[in-house]
């Protein structure tokens, strides 16, 4: 599974795999791929800030997810 496209996001309680989560996003983080090559893309405030991706990147964005959508079903 890859783990370019991690963000862990409403946590509000103590889960089984939090640290696997935790980890995955930090490796995420650290590669710098996909969503955490666009600076200001992911935030805290509301997860994502699809306002500063350009058109080409948005629908890049959409398939990526779809991919990974289809690897979970």
């Amino acid at each position: 599974m890859t783990s370019t496209l991690v963000r862990v996001a409403y946590l509000y309680d103590e889960y089984n795999y939090t640290d696997l989560y935790l980890a995955a996003e930090k490796k995420a983080k650290e590669s710098g791929q996909n969503i955490w090559s666009i600076p200001g893309y992911v935030n805290k405030s509301n997860g994502f800030d699809m306002d500063i991706v350009s058109e080409d990147m948005k629908e890049s964005i959409v398939e990526k997810v779809g991919e990974l959508m289809n690897i979970f079903k």
